[in-house]
């Protein structure tokens, strides 16, 4: 199942980039502006990792606690 989904997010990663940058009038500019997505959604899959392979007890309350801590330390650093 992991080589698969890592496949699923490469080819989700490179989409998004060759739309929202590589297709631009002005790409640079374009990179810049999508800078602080990318590192969001790289370090909440880094946090997510962490937390969801950290955890002692498999239950849906820590998958649970994972997520919502994920998503607000993406939020965080997106902003």
């Amino acid at each position: 199942m992991s080589p698969l989904l890592a496949g699923t997010i490469s080819v989700l990663l490179y989409t998004s980039i060759r739309y929202l940058v590589l297709n631009a009038s002005d790409p640079i500019a374009r990179g810049l502006l999508c800078l602080p997505l990318f590192y969001g959604v790289t370090i909440a899959i880094n946090v997510f990792t962490v937390l969801h392979d950290g955890s002692s007890r498999k239950c849906i309350v820590v998958y649970a606690r994972a997520v919502f801590y994920v998503t607000t330390v993406g939020i965080i650093l997106t902003l």
